[in-house]
């Protein structure tokens, strides 16, 4: 009965190291896109928790995000995204409008604003 070589070893590490170079880049992109979808459902979330308590109030709350959770929750049918408690959000209100930025690891962030209706991606040079 006939063992492994060495240089069968040492060809199949190689093979097994090419493939997973060859994955790695494709895993990250789609790691990386899997990440921005939940924050952005995160995000629309918190849009359509401002719009409630906009319709509730007649103006968003505070320019504080400290308290945004809290504020959004007041209405009582609204549940602040698990997702985006304790996370780095932007948000920026006079009580007439607002924007929210959620900084994403690669020097650009989601926005939404009151505005527009859509989330869209901004570069690092577009916040605050």
């Amino acid at each position: 009965m006939r063992l492994f070589t060495l240089s069968d070893l040492l060809v199949t590490l190689i093979v097994g190291t090419l493939l997973l170079f060859y994955a790695l880049p494709s895993f990250k992109a789609e790691s990386r896109t899997a990440r921005e979808g939940l924050f952005r459902e995160a995000l629309e979330q918190v849009r359509q928790g401002l719009e409630e308590f906009y319709a509730r109030f007649g103006r968003y709350p505070a320019n504080d995000q400290r308290f945004l959770p809290s504020q959004l929750e007041s209405g009582g049918s609204f549940s602040y995204p698990p997702l985006l408690r304790g996370y780095p959000l932007v948000y920026i209100s006079d009580g007439e409008s607002y924007r929210i930025y959620i900084p994403l690891p690669d020097k650009r962030a989601l926005f939404a604003d009151d505005s527009s209706s859509g989330i869209r991606i901004v570069s690092e040079t577009d916040l605050p």
